[in-house]
């Protein structure tokens, strides 16, 4: 503003020919960057979809698998990453993109027999989360 009235956007401005005063106001907007979360099904990303958030923020992200599921994949930026439980963007400085994936919990079940009877199956057996497991003893 030069004067009260608006100069535009602009990275110079020049008083030529100063033969009074003047008033030179630069008015500033906070820089902004969006985060683009997304999660797919049996779990959940908190917050989700397109947020804006201030530039030099710090962003927190919250994932939360659904009952008998756990994080199978995380890509930030295209990248990715270990899973987690808690990501955190720092510093914000950019705009940012997290996805998450979910898979079903698997548990092991080892059977054995003693002498004189069988268990059917035998050994180490993989079991889903919540799943009915069936075993023949004889």
């Amino acid at each position: 503003m030069v004067d009260g009235e608006s100069a535009g956007v602009v990275s110079i401005y020049e008083c030529i020919d100063v033969i009074e005063n003047h008033t030179i106001e630069a008015i500033f907007d906070k820089m902004q960057y969006v985060i683009t979360a997304s999660a797919g099904e049996n779990g959940t990303i908190t917050p989700s979809g397109e947020n804006t958030y201030d530039a030099c923020s710090d962003v927190t992200y919250t994932i939360a698998p659904d009952a008998c599921y756990a994080i199978s994949g995380m890509i930030v930026d295209g990248i990715k990453i270990n899973p987690q439980d808690i990501y955190t963007f720092e510093n914000l400085d950019d705009n940012h993109t997290i996805s998450v994936e979910f898979e079903p919990t698997e548990y092991i079940i080892k059977s054995s027999a003693g002498p004189g009877g069988t268990i059917n199956p035998i050994g180490s057996n993989p079991a889903v989360c919540g799943g009915t497991e069936t075993y023949t003893i004889r």
